[in-house]
């Protein structure tokens, strides 16, 4: 028995695993780096922001974005908004949900089987 019972790998496999990592790689910054320029850009002055076009790291800190942000009431309506389209949708679909899903237990609904198959397939075949 050898002491090293580890099985080398082929150059073709080497080659691809850094291919890969580097097209991965390369595809997480594509992703990544516009969040972190909208975060950075929110911090950074407004100069800044008219004469630089991409900013991972502000020169200038500033918080006057957020400041203007919470002084005006848009946020918290948009926010207010959200909540209640959320909480509204989540409510109604359920009760709809749990209607239909009492209906279709009964065996001697009339049309059963084919209601069944249309909520399968549409959940299966999206619309959208």
């Amino acid at each position: 028995m050898s002491k090293h019972n580890v099985k080398k790998e082929q150059l073709g496999g080497v080659i691809f695993n850094v291919i890969n990592y580097t097209f991965l790689l390369l595809f997480s910054l594509a992703c990544l780096l516009p969040f972190v320029n909208v975060v950075a850009s929110s911090f950074a002055s407004t100069q800044e922001i008219v004469q630089k076009k991409f900013i991972l790291f502000p020169t200038s800190f500033s918080l006057d974005a957020y400041r203007y942000i919470f002084s005006t009431p848009t946020i918290f309506k948009g926010l207010g908004v959200s909540i209640f389209i959320t909480l509204a949708g989540t409510i109604v679909s359920m009760t709809l949900t749990a209607l239909m899903a009492y209906g279709l237990s009964r065996r001697y609904l009339l049309g059963r089987n084919f209601i069944n198959f249309l909520v399968v397939f549409s959940m299966l075949f999206s619309g959208v």
